[in-house]
């Protein structure tokens, strides 16, 4: 049976179509990543949410954590969290493919291959902020990381939430962002 319809356009509209209602109803700037034509969109093309104004570091927190979770096998999370990395980070942990190579380390690992995480609640002082995220990986032993994250004063990115670094810790306390060496 044909709609005359394509499948890749098909696949495509609805793709676009998630996007927007998604996009919507969260109230983010919803960008569709596309490397060509709509005809040769994969069946894992993704949404890729971009730096706002509007998203607090809670927000930036758990879209990179929850892009990690939800794309174990592709590349997708890697652009996510690079969208999110602060210009600084770039510049120590980029380009996006070396960026990539974080996420096959044991310290990085189990943000990919977590099962659960809890984002707790940023503790900000003025432009900066940290975050505790622990997760459960597979064998459900819990690793913590502390986000380090940063309001941006220079454009493109002026007055967004971008992350500064990452770092495996086993402290629950959080960090007085006050005393960050940002």
């Amino acid at each position: 049976m044909s709609s005359g319809v394509s499948t890749p356009a098909l696949r495509s509209f609805c793709c676009m179509l998630v996007a927007v209602v998604v996009g919507y109803y969260a109230g983010f700037a919803w960008w569709v990543l596309a490397a060509g034509e709509a005809s040769a969109m994969s069946e894992t093309a993704q949404v890729l949410v971009q730096p706002s104004p509007a998203l607090g570091p809670a927000d930036v927190v758990r879209l990179q954590v929850d892009a990690l979770r939800a794309d174990r096998q592709g590349r997708f999370h890697v652009a996510q969290c690079f969208a999110f990395a602060s210009p600084a980070n770039r510049q120590n942990t980029g380009p996006l493919a070396r960026f990539a190579g974080l996420f096959g380390s044991s310290s990085y690992g189990p943000l990919v291959t977590h099962r659960a995480a809890i984002v707790g609640q940023p503790v900000v002082h003025q432009r900066v902020a940290t975050a505790l995220v622990t997760v459960a990986d597979p064998g459900r032993q819990t690793v913590a990381y502390r986000f380090y994250l940063s309001k941006q004063q220079q454009a493109p990115y002026e007055e967004c939430w971008m992350t500064d670094a990452v770092i495996r810790t086993t402290s629950s306390e959080p960090d007085d962002p006050s005393e960050l060496p940002i």
